[in-house]
Order: structure tokens, then C-alpha cells, then sequence
């Protein structure tokens, strides 16, 4: 049982926890854009983010911007019904109290959007002779 559930939360890590960056946009010899997400195992996110720059950018790039970037958003939306009922109960079938009662109902809702983000990098490219300041 202990091996079964080491196995599953070894897993888990593994798969949840590498660093992962992706090129959002790419300029060849002059920049681009990555999205980049930090892992708690495996190699860093500033490792993997300096080698896809230095391929785009073999005389050496310049970070120009960082931070967080709305990518989208997330709506969650709630709603709750209370109902009473004038109906009495005097022999009848609960169906026909139900249709016979002059009740009333009584509906809340509640809705929210959140901004989605995640981390960007921009960069760009340097021209022959530029000094390495990145």
C-alpha cells in the first residue's frame, strides 16, 4: 500500500512540477515573446528561457520587458432557488399539493469573471558591437 501511494505522488510531481516555456511569438535575428511557467524540479524556467533566446539570438539578446500578461478570462456563474408554499396538506397527494398551491419562488444568482495571466518575457535581439547588458 505504502510503494502504491509513493508511486502516485512521485508521479504527480513529476508530471506537475518541470518548469515548461513556450514561444508565444518569435521575430528570427531580432526578438520575441515566451510564456513562461517555473517548476519546483527538473531544470528552471530562466535555463530553459536563456537557451531559446540565445538560439533566436546568437550575437545575444536583451530582455526588454517582464510580467504578467492577461491571457484570457475565467467566469464562474451561481444561482440558488427558494421556493414556499401556501399549500396545506389535508389528504392530498403531495403532486396535487404542489399543483394546487399559489407558493412563490424566489432566484439569486451570482456571477464573476477573473483575469486569467501568466508570465511573459519579451526580448530582443542585439546588432553586431552591442554591449552585453542582459
Amino acid at each position: 500500500m505504502r510503494s502504491a501511494l509513493a508511486a502516485i505522488i512521485a508521479t504527480s510531481v513529476f508530471f506537475v512540477g518541470c518548469a515548461t516555456v513556450r514561444e508565444v511569438k518569435s521575430k528570427p535575428g531580432k526578438g520575441g515573446e515566451l510564456a513562461v511557467h517555473e517548476g519546483i524540479m527538473g531544470e528552471s524556467a530562466d535555463i530553459k528561457s536563456a537557451r531559446i533566446m540565445k538560439s533566436n539570438c546568437p550575437k545575444g539578446y536583451k530582455i526588454v520587458e517582464k510580467g504578467e500578461e492577461v491571457v484570457g478570462t475565467v467566469a464562474t456563474h451561481s444561482s440558488k432557488t427558494k421556493s414556499k408554499s401556501n399549500a396545506k396538506s389535508n389528504g392530498t397527494s403531495i403532486i396535487d399539493a404542489i399543483a394546487s398551491s399559489d407558493g412563490e419562488s424566489k432566484t439569486e444568482g451570482n456571477s464573476e469573471t477573473t483575469n486569467k495571466t501568466e508570465w511573459r518575457v519579451k526580448y530582443e535581439c542585439k546588432k553586431k558591437g552591442a554591449s552585453s547588458d542582459d
